[in-house]
């Protein structure tokens, strides 16, 4: 209850009761990683919630100096002694009860004013009692981080199925007031009828109006919509055989169908006894029996929207959780009291399989990795399927320019955790300080940091980020680095994102007239595709590849190749391409891309072992000569060979698609005209990311339509190099794309775009639908990156991926670092930090690799 002493800052103008839709920052504070499990705690504000420390940064008491919010609540946790006097009791038969925070720490509360130093303060204060009980009840940062991959309730058969019962249960509650009513109406009709003595002969002693009601036969109770889904009536769940399945002897992974009753094995280890039931039947809902226990939300299975199985042997297709499928199982017969949840939900199972991709943390003796802890050796946890993010963000601040850029104090804002300069802030100093890093009492590894806000952020109103599904590791970190790209950074310090950039020539030469075109590119990344060779394998079941060198994958992508273009000089139809590096970056980034074809719309990655000699990539033999005397140039463009018929001479749009990127799409067996729209649709950069808006969209109805492409469809057409360069010069520290983005989506407007920036616009809803083609000077004047020679690029980071496909199985980050006076590699496993156990193994499975320029 606290001391007793009452505050005469407690009043409603210092408090806020929290609702459903406020966030409250209870577990860590907004600009750094200190927690309740401090010493000192965390201050969390009464008015508008904000999580503070009271360590060396004081986070809670600038907090107050810039808000004026005296009232705060300290959390503190304190860790439980476990002592037992006795083994734990034998467990019969497999029960999930998961550990909850409650069964590993005391939480101890103190109500504290900042503006009278007053603490421990009375906590049973009518004001404030009902404000510290739902900030307690709120979920957790790390709890809403965990959005289920799968669509809670957008599955119509189950909301039709639960609309009926609803429907049922009304229907019922109104027939007995109506019931209640008549008798009571009854009643007082009888006992004035005996009062006066005046029934009426052969009377049944029932009023007409009750007889209306008990005579009349019942509607049909359901809606008509649901009427397909033939739900037998009363409790036919009573009776139903929930030990094994009906089929077979199967008692694991059990599914009972919701419309009749019975139980079927899954696909899963099974016979697929439910899903033969459900599609023969065409019973579409059944629920997974091991999920069913009291307070529990069981998983629910439509085979209707789905059903099918993937590669990871997990079922794919629509699920479903219901908070009123349990009354809907009860009031048709199933017991629930006695249930325990038995199996791993949907979400577990495939939180469980990506980790079974996992990298050993044993050496060659069988024992453990040796741990480490320190500066820039601090570990993120896992948040369900988060390693895609760990991975990236461990060998980012790795390098000195994001350190530089974002190991800074925290800035004092109103929202920090809305905030993505803060959030930056905060991740560089919990990665990079090492206060975190330390061994935890329960084990031998780090506990690890938990980047909830960060990720709230960065996938917040993205469609796969915002998920807890596994996501592409490479995708993350386009998105993160557009998303740092509408930063104002300091003159000083710019975009640390430039140390990725570079510039690509592209070498056009008309095999009939024999004239020349060079286009130059600006690049952040390198995609590289690796070459796929099967050998033979003694185990049946595996599939095992050639090893290739990452510089035959080098020497494929700059080789030249035929091309099918016709030259706008001399009409002929036959190009030889050729791609080569225009400038060198300071971090190259290469992303190797192992997929092959496995369907007419299925794609799989393959771990091929791609072998970097060395840890060295030597590039000379990579840069473009440029343009030689004596070459005749080519001054327009040349036309895909079989043009479309040409557009009115009213100048309507078009879109010419990345050759280089066109090829390789339709080299991977896509339709030409989807292949375009995935170009058109992820700003014409690479085939990857058009592969990947494909199959997101291969389900669209419009798929296979036209491209259709509105008046200002192409940024050459809006975006003029003297608005973006006028911009740049306002001194303002504007990211060039940044720059680039406003201006398209104000038509060209430069007033407009400068309004724009200057009141904080992000541009996130703008894509750019083409890429920026440089106009350079001879000697390569504004490009990014240097032409200098020696270019020597030694490998510093990788993240690697095991796994059938970038959007399944586990990511991890090996980084060199100097340990006890030499270089090593360190694995970076979610929040395990450790010696790499055998480096040219981890190579091998490779993803994204970072070469820093030596």
């Amino acid at each position: 209850m606290g001391s007793g002493r009452v505050c005469p800052h407690v009043e409603e103008g210092n408090l806020k009761t929290p609702t459903p839709v406020d966030l409250i920052y209870r577990e860590d504070c907004t600009q750094c990683f200190d927690s309740i499990d401090e010493s000192a705690g965390l201050d969390v504000c009464l008015k508008c919630f904000n999580g503070g420390c009271n360590g060396i940064y004081k986070h809670a008491q600038a907090h107050y100096t810039s808000s004026g919010h005296p009232l705060v609540l300290n959390i503190r946790h304190v860790r439980k002694q476990v002592v037992r006097d006795e083994p734990p009791p034998k467990m019969f038969k497999l029960q999930i009860d998961a550990e909850t925070d409650a069964d590993r720490y005391d939480t101890f509360l103190t109500l504290n004013c900042r503006a009278c130093n007053e603490t421990d303060l009375d906590k049973s204060n009518a004001l404030v009692e009902p404000v510290i009980k739902e900030i307690m009840k709120a979920a957790t940062w790390a709890e809403k981080a965990a959005i289920p991959p799968w669509k809670p309730s957008e599955c119509e058969h189950i909301t039709m199925l639960i609309s009926a019962y609803e429907h049922d249960e009304k229907k019922k509650k109104e027939e007995e007031e109506e019931k209640k009513k008549n008798k009571e109406a009854f009643e007082m009709n009888q006992a004035v009828r005996t009062d006066n003595d005046a029934e009426a002969p052969g009377d049944s002693g029932v009023p007409d109006q009750e007889r209306m009601v008990i005579d009349t036969p019942k509607e049909n109770s359901a809606p008509e919509r649901a009427a397909f889904l033939r739900v037998k009536e009363g409790k036919f769940l009573e009776s139903a055989n929930l030990t094994n399945c009906s089929q077979c002897e199967m008692t694991e992974n059990l599914w009972l169908c919701l419309t009749c009753g019975n139980v079927g094995c899954g696909q899963r280890n099974g016979n697929s006894h439910g899903k033969a039931h459900a599609q023969g039947e065409e019973h579409h809902l059944s629920v997974k029996l091991g999920s069913l226990a009291p307070g529990e939300t069981p998983d629910v299975w439509c085979y209707a929207c789905g059903g099918i199985e993937t590669s990871t042997g997990l079922p794919y297709g629509e699920s479903a959780k219901h908070p009123k499928l349990i009354p809907f199982l009860e009031h048709h017969g199933l017991d629930m009291t006695e249930r325990k949840k038995t199996e791993k939900s949907l979400e577990e199972e495939q939180i469980e399989a990506n980790r079974n991709w996992n990298f050993s943390m044993k050496n060659e003796d069988g024992e453990e990795a040796t741990p480490l802890f320190g500066p820039g050796l601090t570990g993120l946890n896992n948040m369900g399927n988060t390693c895609y993010l760990a991975s990236i963000l461990q060998c980012l601040f790795d390098i000195p320019a994001f350190q530089k850029r974002f190991n800074l104090p925290a800035a004092q804002v109103q929202k920090p955790a809305e905030d993505l300069e803060t959030q930056l802030r905060k991740m560089a100093d919990g990665l990079l300080s090492g206060r975190y890093s330390k061994p935890e009492p329960s084990g031998i590894y780090q506990k690890g940091l938990t980047p909830a806000m960060f990720k709230h952020l960065i996938g917040r109103d993205h469609p796969e980020f915002s998920t807890a599904g596994q996501q592409d590791a490479y995708e993350l970190m386009q998105h993160l680095l557009e998303k740092i790209a509408t930063l104002q950074h300091p003159s000083e310090l710019g975009n640390p994102a430039q140390v990725f950039r570079f510039a690509m020539e592209q070498r056009l030469q008309c095999r009939g007239c024999n004239k020349v075109r060079y286009t130059t590119e600006i690049h952040e990344s390198l995609l590289v595709n690796v070459p796929v060779e099967r050998i033979p394998s003694e185990d049946p079941k595996k599939q095992n590849y050639k090893p290739v060198s990452l510089k035959q994958c080098l020497d494929i992508l700059t080789a030249p190749e035929e091309v099918q273009l016709t030259c706008s000089s001399c009409g002929s139809d036959g190009f030889t391409k050729r791609q080569q590096f225009k400038t060198f970056p300071e971090v190259l980034v290469v992303v190797a891309r192992k997929i092959i074809q496995a369907g007419p719309t299925e794609f799989v990655k393959v771990d091929v072992p791609v072998i970097i000699d060395g840890d060295v990539l030597a590039l000379d033999e990579y840069l473009s000569a440029g343009q030689q005397p004596g070459e005749d140039p080519l001054l327009d463009a040349p036309a895909p060979k079989a043009p479309a018929p040409k557009a009115p001479a009213s100048k309507a749009p078009t879109f010419e698609p990345n050759a280089a990127a066109l090829n390789d799409l339709l080299g991977m067996g896509f339709v030409e005209g989807r292949a375009v729209k995935g170009l058109f649709h992820t700003g014409n950069s690479d085939s990857v990311s058009a592969m990947n808006w494909v199959l997101d969209h291969a389900e669209d109805p419009d798929i296979d339509d036209p491209l259709v492409l509105s008046p200002a469809s192409n940024e050459d057409d809006v975006v003029k190099e003297e608005d973006v360069q006028m911009l740049q010069g306002t001194g303002m520290g504007w990211d060039e794309m940044l720059i680039r983005k406003a201006i398209f989506k104000h038509g060209g407007d430069t007033e407009a775009a400068a309004n724009g920036l200057f009141e904080g616009n992000t541009y996130d809803d703008v894509k750019l639908p083409a890429p920026k083609t440089i106009k350079t000077s001879p000697n390569g004047e504004n490009l990014p990156g240097s032409s200098e020679r020696p270019a020597k690029f030694e490998l510093q980071s990788i993240a690697c991926h095991k796994g059938s496909s970038i959007h399944v199985g586990h990511y991890v980050a090996f980084i060199r670092k100097e340990i006890d006076g030499k270089t090593q590699w360190v694995l970076f496993n979610d929040e395990k930090v450790a010696l790499a156990v055998d480096a040219d193994e981890m190579k091998k499975s490779a993803y994204v690799y970072f070469f820093k320029r030596v």
